[in-house]
């Protein structure tokens, strides 16, 4: 869908330091800080903390920016989620990384 600053009954409200025009669903913002967190935490657990606020504010960041919706940056964050948790199972079976 349509970012919020490209949407004419939302975009008077933005005000906006650069304009991106390309489609706003799910936020990759979100999803990439929501993945290093997931990765970080399943290896330093006592991180989860501070590494999910800090992922939460980036993520927040861009709705109140006025470039996503609270579901793109929900959608973005459970993505991440999930693409970190698997990336981590992942390079863990496969080639032994991240072991203590």
């Amino acid at each position: 869908r349509v970012r919020p600053n490209n949407n004419p009954i939302v975009e008077p409200q933005l005000r906006l330091l650069r304009n991106p025009g390309s489609y706003s669903f799910p936020s990759n913002h979100s999803m990439n800080s929501f993945s290093v967190a997931t990765v970080a935490v399943m290896y330093y657990p006592s991180l989860a903390f501070v590494l999910y606020p800090i992922a939460a504010l980036v993520a927040m960041f861009r709705m109140y920016a006025g470039v996503h919706y609270f579901t793109d940056i929900l959608a973005g964050a459970t993505l991440g989620i999930l693409l970190g948790g698997l990336l981590y199972k992942y390079l863990f079976s496969r080639y032994g990384l991240f072991k203590k």
